[in-house]
């Protein structure tokens, strides 16, 4: 859905999926904003997809991220975010990848507090020397 948003595109029947889901994760709702985000962008400019209406998304913004700024978590590493399962090798990655998504989330949408700094500081420490648990955290 956010590659699609990138293009001024959305599968309106996954975004309502995603966004009516009962129970969101972090990198669930981190996504589902920045995806919000983007179409915005492209409805300011008018390159938004035909018969497509993001206004009943932009009301939800602040929910989303009140919700995703609930779900943080800490450790002795610091603040986190997690993808609510035990396996940090699923498709939504470890904590490192998770934080990093809603740490980039956070930026895109403007917030302003202090979880920016501790997702930095956390991310850091989440570090060993360059080198993480995955490929995929080395590259996020």
């Amino acid at each position: 859905l956010y590659t699609l948003s990138m293009y001024g595109r959305s599968e309106p029947l996954s975004l309502s999926y995603l966004n009516n889901l009962p129970k969101r994760n972090a990198y669930q709702n981190a996504y589902l904003l920045l995806t919000i985000l983007e179409l915005e962008k492209h409805n300011k400019d008018k390159t938004l997809q035909v018969g497509f209406s993001v206004d009943s998304y932009t009301k939800q913004k602040s929910q989303i991220l009140a919700e995703l700024k609930s779900q943080r978590k800490k450790d002795k590493l610091g603040t986190y975010f997690d993808n609510d399962t035990d396996n940090r090798w699923s498709w939504q990655g470890g904590r490192a990848e998770v934080t990093a998504v809603v740490l980039d989330t956070l930026i895109e949408a403007g917030d302003k507090s202090s979880i920016q700094g501790e997702l930095i500081t956390s991310l850091y420490k989440r570090g060993n020397g360059g080198a993480w648990n995955s490929t995929r955290e080395t590259g996020t």
